[in-house]
C-alpha cells in the first residue's frame, strides 16, 4: 500500500538532506529556561486529598500529565497513551551547589578572582589563550581539557589579581560539595549563595577559559536555585 506524503513535508525533507549532524553539545539547564518549561510549581508536600484524589502543585498534579487509563491531560489534551507528560518546578530556598559538577565549581574558585571576578590571567596573554582555547575546542577537545586545568592552574598561582591588585584568596575543596577559603583568621566556608554571586560577576568571554559556554552552562547554573521536577512518564 503506498502512502501519499503532504508536498509541504516533501519540501522540508528535501531541505533536511542538506544538512548533517557533525556533534552533540549538551549543557546545564538556566533557572530560566526551567521556570519557562514548568506547568506547575510544587509546593505541596501531600500526594492525595482526603478521598484520595491527586493534590494540586504536588508531584502528582494533573498538569504533569494524563497518568490513568481514560484521563486526560489539562495542558494538551491528550489521553495516557498520548501525553508526553510535561515538567514542573520546585523553588528552592536555599541555593545548592550541584554535586555533579563540584569540581568545575572547585576549579571556577580557584582560578577567578573573588574581588573583580575575572579570571586571574595577566591582561596580555588573555586574548591569546581565549584563541588557543577556542581552536582546540573546535579541532583537540581532549587537549583543550588539558589547557583549561593549565589556565587554571596559572591563575590560582598568581600572587594578587592582574586586573584588579586583589590578593590571591587560597581555596580548600571538601569533598562532595565544601568550600572553604582561607583568611588570616582560619579557614571560612563558602557558601553557594556567596559562590553563585561571585560566579554571576564572571564575564561572558572568560568562561572557555573554565571550560563552559555561556550558551550551555553558565557558572551560577551550576549552583541550584530552582529543581526542574520530571512528568511521571
Amino acid at each position: 500500500m503506498s502512502v501519499s506524503v503532504p508536498r509541504e513535508l516533501k519540501s522540508l525533507m528535501e531541505e533536511a538532506k542538506k544538512y548533517k549532524i557533525d556533534r552533540i553539545e549538551f549543557g546545564v539547564l538556566s533557572p530560566q529556561i526551567i521556570r519557562k518549561m514548568s506547568v506547575v510549581e510544587v509546593t505541596n508536600e501531600l500526594y492525595h486529598d482526603e478521598i484520595g484524589a491527586p493534590m494540586a502543585n504536588s508531584i502528582l498534579d494533573p498538569r504533569f500529565g494524563a497518568p490513568e487509563p481514560g484521563s486526560y491531560c489539562p495542558i494538551c489534551g491528550n489521553d495516557r497513551d498520548h501525553c508526553p507528560g510535561h515538567f514542573g518546578h520546585i523553588e528552592l530556598a536555599f541555593p545548592v551547589v550541584n554535586v555533579l559538577f563540584a569540581e568545575y565549581v572547585y576549579n571556577i574558585l580557584r582560578g577567578v578572582c573573588h574581588s573583580c571576578g575575572k579570571i586571574k590571567i595577566d591582561p596580555d596573554k588573555i586574548d591569546l589563550y581565549i584563541k588557543r582555547a577556542k581552536f582546540l575546542k573546535e579541532k583537540m577537545p581532549d587537549r583543550y581539557k588539558k589547557f583549561v586545568k593549565k589556565v587554571v592552574k596559572e591563575a590560582y598561582s598568581q600572587q594578587a589579581c592582574p586586573h584588579c591588585g586583589s590578593q590571591n584568596i587560597k581555596i580548600k575543596w571538601e569533598k562532595p560539595y565544601k568550600y572553604y577559603r582561607e583568611t588570616p583568621q582560619g579557614q571560612v566556608e563558602m557558601v553557594p549563595s556567596e559562590i553563585r554571586e561571585l560566579f554571576e560577576r564572571i564575564p561572558d568571554e572568560d568562561l572557555i577559559l573554565y571550560g563552559l559556554d555561556k550558551e550551555a552552562a553558565r557558572p551560577e547554573w551550576l549552583i541550584f536555585t530552582v529543581l526542574p521536577v520530571p512528568p511521571l512518564t
